[in-house]
């Protein structure tokens, strides 16, 4: 659900603001029900109403419904398995994510295959996460490609534009975890 309420992203008129709020909820995670995101970021349909640039990097996707939790989310099984197959089939976060937020890293933990997460022994909130660099890399091809495919169907971005993004993804996914 997003912030506002609204069915498709496109119908909104309040495109000036600084991001837009995404919710991924709890209840769509266990019914495994990718068609609510699918369907609000068609990212065609919204292309074709002229209004794609109007999310780039100002989105910012939250999940809920997993607070009291004391694992991170991408110790979550169920989180890992929905937001892996739902990258494989919307591979444009790295056009629209907010980099302001550290949800592209949580992203990127949940669709690695392999995952080792190392807690200090009585700190549950002080851990580090270890993942191979290939499946990283595999995974920011996959959203490249998709931010490729964003970037050409929208009509106000250009090679530097592109190229500015890039450099910002790349600093992003090099910066330490939030924990």
């Amino acid at each position: 659900m997003n912030f506002d309420n609204r069915t498709r992203f496109e119908q909104g008129s309040t495109f000036t603001r600084s991001f837009f709020g995404y919710i991924i909820e709890h209840f769509h995670i266990l019914n495994k029900d990718k068609m609510p995101f699918l369907e609000f970021w068609n990212i065609d349909r919204i292309a074709k109403a002229g209004c794609l640039h109007d999310m780039y990097g100002k989105v910012r996707f939250t999940i809920h419904g997993y607070d009291y939790d004391k694992r991170e989310l991408f110790e979550v099984p169920e989180v890992r398995a929905f937001l892996r197959e739902l990258a494989d089939e919307w591979p444009y976060f790295f056009y629209a994510a907010d980099l302001k937020d550290r949800f592209l890293d949580t992203l990127i933990k949940c669709v690695v295959q392999h995952i080792t997460v190392i807690r200090a022994p009585n700190s549950p909130t002080d851990w580090r996460a270890a993942v191979k660099t290939s499946e990283v890399n595999s995974i920011c091809e996959q959203f490249r490609v998709g931010l490729m495919r964003a970037v050409s169907m929208d009509d106000h971005m250009n090679q530097s534009d592109y190229d500015a993004r890039l450099i910002a993804l790349q600093n992003y996914v090099r910066q330490p975890p939030v924990s």
